[in-house]
């Protein structure tokens, strides 16, 4: 990849929104952002706050957010990270997931593992399997009614969580590079407008096939 691209990106499909971070602790203040306007960012243009939960209940589906530990080591396990998604539609269960590069592989697995666990754990009915998905062993917990929805799959230093089978395949798909963001004109032209140099805190990209 040419230094103006980020390597998140060569994970990210090509019809996928991108919701980049840049680092942990960007993650974490955005995180604290949509919790103190309960998840929903149009509560900020009404006069009353109304709580849809959004963004609490896709992380809980996914089982997977941030601990005290994980606020400690964050920095540290995490060097970067994005939100990504075939659809952004949170209050019927969007396809969407979350995109870890990795510092430290061992430590980021057993923390996203240890989550996920925790949060079966919590449910009776709850399940686990390992799921064959492009050619590659996914693990799966998951309850009847879908209020527990979490994929994890490891490419690389590339983590993703994520409540969607095909968006599991599809991040499988792009990780050699090919149909994905950073292959794309699109996303090297925003680049070039938008460089990695500007150090945003947040960098959202919806690309034309999304």
């Amino acid at each position: 990849l040419p230094e103006t691209i980020e390597p998140l990106a060569a994970h990210v499909p090509h019809e996928c929104f991108y919701l980049r971070f840049g680092n942990f602790t960007n993650y974490l203040w955005f995180r604290d952002f949509t919790r103190h306007w309960q998840g929903d960012l149009g509560n900020m243009l009404v006069n009353q706050s109304v709580n849809h939960n959004n963004s609490e209940r896709f992380q809980q589906q996914i089982a997977v957010g941030e601990t005290k530990i994980a606020r400690v080591m964050g920095p540290a396990v995490v060097r970067d990270v994005a939100i990504m998604g075939l659809d952004p539609y949170m209050r019927d269960g969007a396809a969407m997931g979350i995109l870890f590069q990795a510092n430290n592989n061992l430590l980021l697995k057993n923390n996203l593992s240890g989550q996920r666990q925790e949060a079966k754990g919590k449910h009776a009915d709850a399940a686990e399997e390992t799921v064959r998905i492009a050619g590659h062993d996914v693990s799966y917990i998951h309850t009847p009614d879908g209020h527990l929805r979490s994929y994890y799959v490891v490419d690389g230093d590339f983590h993703l969580v994520a409540s969607s089978r095909r968006l599991v395949e599809r991040f499988l798909e792009a990780g050699p590079g090919k149909n994905s963001l950073a292959a794309s004109a699109e996303f090297a032209d925003c680049r070039a407008a938008m460089p990695l140099t500007r150090d945003d805190t947040l960098f959202l990209f919806a690309p034309a096939a999304f």
